[in-house]
């Protein structure tokens, strides 16, 4: 996986913020905690305004015990940093520590070769070793459980493949865990978790109704269940702003019909109740950092707020599925298909996409027009990267639906894409066509360049996985 636009700030670009910002961001922050801890105090009591807003039944809710580092449990309703992921289609974010498959690739494929110049002027090139990390981001359903070490987590999947990510690299995890429990609600430090093990709520569980509508920019929708600045998630969540005289505006999302973009920093809201009302600016020192759609054409989708015009909210399509429960996730299977080079040659087998990706819950990563596309490698039929080197322009993924989109050749798309490994399924099954230098043979497998691909095709098998979770 290839990072492109995230937007995704680390504990590390925190750093660099003054002092002055630091006190700032702090106020603002605990200004909101304490709106937060009265907006969903527990699964029972949750509010708007000065009327109760019903609980769900608990379908999609995270659901799990932490244990702490002093041994003590806590089983119930999650909730990453308290007002952040908080169903089993939301993703845990990281980045690997531990690349299994570099070994199995020719060296050639380890280093980029790079112009060097002084003051303008060449003087040759040099080798440089790629990076090996790779950014990890699966939904939440597929892992069975997080293991925390000093400077390291692991990620046990459902598949039973455990990933090591770096702990300073994990900002979800960073941000701490709010569990309810059944006489009340903790907010749990980074530092105070041993460990997370997901599991299947009880039946009788209720929650918060998830935050669902249809995201609207200048050639396209997107609907599905939302996630607004990349963290409210539900109904009972809160949007706060200020308003035309320079008050504070603070509105739940149960009573919003729509919102309107009028400027990088201007929204205009729509009550449900009738009028308008209109915040000069969004609340927070940080910019908006745009909406996560679970589209189930795509898996997800995050539409810049450059890109966005309407947002309106309380319905997804007339036949929305409810959001995915614990039972829907399996961990995936291993990718597999065909890779056919420039030349012609044709490589069977199983798939390892960027020295990376290996798995259908694993995504593919790629912006079209201010929309950053996070697609399960279980929904991609193909990708036909040739354009990339014949004429300039966009890459064709076609989906398992029949959709071909045209995205962007950045990402899991872009000419620093490390390549593609095969591994036969069995001796003198793997290849037909005629002989190309373009893959090489490591070590059982077969290696090709990013420059050598013309397409890859998945095999169908992808599908049957996601419909499961995976």
């Amino acid at each position: 996986m290839v990072p492109f636009s995230r937007h995704h700030m680390t504990r590390a670009s925190l750093a660099g913020w003054s002092i002055a910002s630091g006190f700032l961001l702090l106020a603002v922050l605990s200004g909101r905690q304490a709106v937060r801890d009265g907006v969903d105090p527990r699964p029972n009591q949750v509010l708007a305004g000065s009327a109760a807003i019903e609980p769900v039944p608990s379908a999609g809710l995270l659901y799990g015990r932490v244990t702490t580092t002093d041994g003590v449990v806590h089983e119930g309703r999650l909730r990453f940093g308290g007002d952040e992921e908080a169903l089993w289609s939301h993703y845990f974010n990281g980045r690997k520590v531990v690349n299994p498959w570099a070994e199995s690739a020719p060296s050639s494929a380890l280093v980029r070769t790079q112009p060097r110049e002084i003051a303008g002027i060449g003087f040759g090139s040099v080798e440089r070793k790629i990076d090996l990390e790779r950014p990890f981001m699966v939904r939440l359903g597929d892992i069975a459980r997080i293991d925390a070490e000093r400077r390291t987590l692991s990620v046990t999947l459902r598949s039973g493949d455990v990933v090591t990510l770096d702990r300073f690299e994990a900002d979800d995890f960073a941000d701490g865990i709010r569990v309810w429990h059944d006489t009340g609600m903790v907010d749990l430090d980074e530092w105070s978790i041993r460990s997370v093990e997901f599991v299947s709520p009880p039946e009788d569980m209720t929650g918060p109704a998830p935050l669902r509508g249809i995201v609207r920019t200048s050639s396209d929708e997107f609907a599905g269940l939302l996630q607004w600045d990349r963290e409210e998630a539900f109904v009972t969540d809160l949007l706060e702003g200020i308003g035309r005289e320079g008050e504070p505006v603070s509105i739940r999302f149960a009573g919003i019909a729509a919102i309107e973009r009028v400027s990088a920093t201007a929204i205009r809201v729509v009550p449900k109740d009738g009028g308008r009302v209109v915040m000069t600016d969004l609340a927070g020192p940080m910019p908006h950092r745009g909406i996560y759609v679970d589209d189930a054409r795509y898996g997800r989708v995050l539409v810049s707020w450059d890109a966005v015009e309407t947002v309106v909210l309380g319905t997804d399509g007339d036949t929305a599925p409810p959001p995915p429960d614990f039972g829907a996730f399996t961990g995936g299977i291993p990718l597999s298909g065909t890779v056919t080079t420039r030349s012609g040659e044709r490589l069977a087998g199983r798939l390892v996409y960027d020295l990376d990706e290996s798995r259908t819950i694993e995504t593919l990563d790629a912006p079209w027009e201010g929309v950053d596309y996070t697609i399960p490698f279980g929904l991609v039929a193909s990708i036909q990267p040739a354009a990339l080197y014949d004429e300039p322009g966009a890459t064709g993924v076609t989906l398992r639906s029949g959709e071909v989109l045209s995205l962007e050749p950045e990402g899991d798309l872009g000419p620093q894409v490390a390549g593609v490994l095969i591994f036969p399924a069995a001796d003198g099954e793997a290849t037909a066509g005629r002989s190309s230098g373009g893959a090489a043979d490591v070590a059982g497998a077969k290696f090709v360049p990013w420059s050598e691909v013309a397409r890859v095709d998945f095999e169908r098998d992808g599908a049957a996985s996601m419909s499961r979770g995976g």
